[in-house]
């Protein structure tokens, strides 16, 4: 697969990127002239990950795999000691609506397990493009969240720059791929022949989306929760039936007159601990589908019990989504207002138990001060990959991946004018809505 080749072509591609007057500034609409005294600016290179499709083969659509080699190299040692990574394996297209972009998120699955970049050891990986995010954080950002609130597993993500036969395609987030492993997300999973009541009793991974496109999936009894089963993505007909009842249990607990009742109350299938952590990164992100619509996963374990064992997806998230007013029923779409409490199943009724509130007050205040330090976090992650931003945006007659900051990009819908500006939205979003959420939750 050209392993040679592609070692030449990493430090051929960064000089490209490099060349030409002030290419490297963030806004290409706005250069800012240098003093004659100001020291040189020395630029931090975020990884950049090059991979190579079997005969330049384009990939066109996300069920057939290509096979394609991978390299990458971290030169500033940012999460390694420099050495490349080198290696084969197979790539596809992924996402829903994200895979209609022009800039495409891709799925890797390598032939042999690696370390890439400091994050798991596995074969399956994500660059996610993240397209419809103008700061391109937003991701980054809530993956902070969940690590500071706690959640089971946080996927880790680094922020690279990719080339895709020999074509440069801008800034990307490679990312740990959604699946149960030691490593990833650590369940003790069914055993696939397991039929008897007792064996029955174990770990089931399960996906939220109103897409509802799996091969095995149920609507809950009372809410509708369209649920479809990730792992084992081929249950037998016992283990169906099980998890089904058992979620159709908790909802009948949940919504029945005897709710809060310690003993057959939703307590006992439901882990509260686990969704007050949920609920604190979707309300703060606000984040559209977090109201338990779509990209949510939901762990059924051995005790009986459904637990939120951790988030995904955030490109339009933190007042990036217009229709979350008029499609979700969010009295606004700026940072003020309540979202999941108000607009999502399940959380509708913990919020009418006492001892919810009570213990999401001691949650978010003894979590505060680490949620203070978000805007502190979005630009350290901007200084860091500044180069690389300015390269993403600039045309590609210059070097750059084309990306435009300019004009409507669905679902924002808002021509803010520079990445400055988009930045500056996400951290005044935060800083806002961490003050609403701040006020209002300790007046529950």
């Amino acid at each position: 697969m050209k392993i040679l080749w592609l070692a030449l072509l990493t430090p051929l591609a960064w000089l490209l990127a490099s060349c030409s007057g002030d290419s490297d500034s963030m806004y290409n609409e706005q250069p800012v002239p240098q003093s004659p005294t100001t020291e040189p600016v020395v630029e931090t290179k975020i990884p950049v990950v090059v991979i190579e499709t079997e005969n330049h083969v384009e990939i066109k659509d996300k069920e057939n795999y290509i096979n394609c080699s991978v390299m990458i190299n971290d030169d500033d040692k940012l999460y390694t000691d420099g050495t490349p990574f080198s290696g084969s394996g197979r790539i596809r297209g992924r996402g829903n609506s994200t895979w209609t972009m022009p800039k495409k998120p891709y799925k890797i699955k390598l032939d042999s397990k690696a370390k890439l970049l400091g994050m798991s050891t596995d074969k399956e990986w994500v660059l996610l493009a993240n397209y419809s995010d103008r700061s391109l954080l937003r991701n980054t950002t809530a993956f902070e969240i969940s690590r500071i609130v706690g959640m089971d597993w946080t996927p880790r993500s680094r922020n690279v720059e990719l080339y895709l036969n020999n074509t440069y395609l801008g800034v990307y987030q490679l990312t740990e791929h959604v699946k149960v492993s030691d490593e990833r997300c650590d369940l003790d999973l069914v055993d696939e022949l397991a039929t008897e009541a007792e064996d029955l009793k174990a770990d089931y991974l399960i996906e939220l989306d109103f897409h509802f496109d799996a091969s095995h999936q149920f609507h809950t009894s009372y809410a509708s929760l369209p649920l479809m089963f990730k792992d084992p993505e081929e249950p037998n007909d016992e283990q169906f039936e099980y998890v089904r009842d058992c979620f159709n249990r908790a909802e009948a607990a949940l919504y029945g007159e005897l709710f809060l009742n310690p003993e057959v109350g939703y307590n006992r299938y439901i882990d509260i601990e686990s969704f007050l952590k949920y609920y604190i990164v979707q309300e703060l992100t606000k984040n559209c589908d977090g109201n338990m619509r779509g990209s949510c996963y939901l762990a059924l374990k051995s005790d009986g019990k459904v637990y939120q064992p951790f988030v995904w997806d955030f490109d339009i998230a933190f007042g990036n989504a217009k229709h979350i007013t008029w499609e979700q029923g969010a009295s606004s779409a700026g940072p003020d207002g309540w979202y999941i409490k108000t607009r999502s199943p399940w959380f509708d009724r913990f919020f009418m138990d006492p001892a919810f509130v009570s213990a999401l007050k001691q949650k978010w205040n003894t979590l505060k001060p680490q949620l203070d330090r978000l805007p502190d976090f979005v630009q350290a992650q901007v200084n860091q990959m500044k180069f690389a931003i300015g390269r993403n945006f600039r045309s590609t007659a210059t070097g750059g991946a084309g990306w435009s900051l300019r004009g409507e990009i669905w679902p924002n819908y808002e021509d803010r004018g520079s990445y400055d500006a988009e930045v500056k939205f996400l951290k005044d979003f935060i800083v806002n809505r961490l003050q609403w959420l701040d006020e209002h939750i300790n007046a529950l």
